[in-house]
């Protein structure tokens, strides 16, 4: 009967947590052991990947053209501007990570991010962004991870671009974490 109700309560606590929103950002795709990584490593943070991204549950293209005639030209600038939030937030979360994003050097691991979903969030709806993380040394691939974050639109961010760069800021550090743990710092 104790064993039953130990259960009972560890299924009720996974599932306030998930609930709740408080689960883990982080979800380890695979990961290379032993560990090649140490804390002297040097990454080069590549720019932020939208090709292939779905937008609610469309194209990129199909979003695009459904923000009206001058949107492709601000999301393309957009795109830029994103790709520097995501790498300035990685940054700042992770001080004691080598992460470099210019000047590209042989023994280097690359971080390669590309956004696989995002979900912009209209009007009371959250934004949220899936993010895939590949980390690669030359062109063999060392630890694939997935990173979720998600903004509501109150305060601060109801307005959607806000929303949007404030959900890659969060990938940004949700991905600081990942490699602090990685590297051993």
């Amino acid at each position: 009967m104790r064993m039953q109700k130990f259960w009972n309560l560890l299924w009720l606590a996974g599932l306030l947590l998930t609930a709740t929103g408080c689960g883990s950002a982080v979800k380890v795709v695979s990961q290379t052991n032993p560990n090649p990584f140490t804390a002297s490593t040097r990454l080069m943070a590549k720019k932020l990947i939208f090709s292939e991204m779905k937008v609610d549950n469309g194209f990129e293209a199909d979003f695009v053209t459904s923000q009206g005639p001058d949107f492709k030209a601000k999301w393309e600038t957009e795109k830029e501007f994103l790709a520097k939030i995501y790498r300035d937030a990685m940054k700042a979360a992770a001080p004691a990570v080598n992460i470099y994003v210019s000047q590209e050097t042989a023994d280097m691991f690359i971080i390669r991010p590309q956004i696989k979903e995002m979900t912009p969030g209209g009007a009371g709806k959250p934004c949220k962004i899936l993010l895939s993380v590949r980390l690669l040394q030359g062109n063999a691939t060392r630890d694939i991870i997935e990173v979720t974050a998600e903004t509501k639109p109150d305060g601060d961010f109801a307005d959607l671009q806000k929303r949007i760069r404030e959900t890659v800021r969060k990938l940004g550090e949700y991905t600081a974490e990942y490699l602090k743990k990685r590297l051993g710092v």
